[in-house]
């Protein structure tokens, strides 16, 4: 569960051992809104500026490894909370790093992203049963593209030029993506267009 404080004036507290969120009415008519939720419930908690979090709200989170967020105006995020006691995300990000030293782990990371775009690969094949015309056609083309690349993928040796190995992986897997977001966005109805993907920040957020 994800907890947000985004509306001026709200607060985090705990209360009965519980995190219990405070929107104050701002009309005047003293019509607060309070809800409260259970800590080994909340995973992350992201607050605006305006809003407040108590130091007892902060340290209840950091016992039960909820992520604290702070966001800008914008809703981008600008700073975080964490525990001096390693998480399992620092164990993970500890594990992936010496993963990625190992001498096989090109070829691991290859294969996870030939299961990545053959999953995609699978799906696309599905949607071709509900659909017919230009749309159908599209989905077989781009079917056809796709299982181009895995072929190209597949057939991949990950060889003593780890270097020119790798782009060639991240060249097959942002083509293969391109594709296939693409032919999911056009299929969707006209009222609810697909413009591209965004990230860093994405611009739905």
């Amino acid at each position: 569960m994800e907890v947000y404080l985004q509306s001026f004036g709200a607060r985090l507290r705990v209360k009965d051992g519980l995190f219990e969120v405070i929107v104050p009415d701002l009309s005047g008519s003293n019509h607060h809104v309070t809800e409260q939720f259970a800590a080994h419930q909340v995973r992350t908690i992201l607050m605006q500026s305006g809003t407040s979090v108590s130091s007892d709200a902060l340290l209840l989170a950091l016992e039960h490894g909820a992520d604290v967020l702070i966001l800008d105006g914008f809703g981008h995020p600008v700073g975080r909370l964490w525990s001096n006691r390693p998480s399992t995300t620092l164990s993970i990000w500890k594990n992936q790093l010496s993963l990625s030293l190992h001498p096989q782990a090109l070829a691991i990371a290859k294969d996870w992203v030939e299961a990545k775009i053959r999953e995609r690969h699978r799906y696309l094949r599905k949607l071709k049963a509900y659909r017919s015309g230009e749309k159908l056609a599209l989905i077989e083309k781009a079917e056809a593209g796709i299982g181009e690349l895995l072929t190209r993928l597949h057939a991949l040796t990950v060889g003593p030029d780890r270097e020119k190995a790798a782009a060639a992986i991240r060249g097959i897997e942002g083509a293969a993506g391109r594709l296939y977001h693409d032919t999911l966005g056009a299929l969707l109805p006209e009222d609810q267009p697909y413009n591209g993907r965004s990230k860093r920040p994405a611009k739905d957020l």
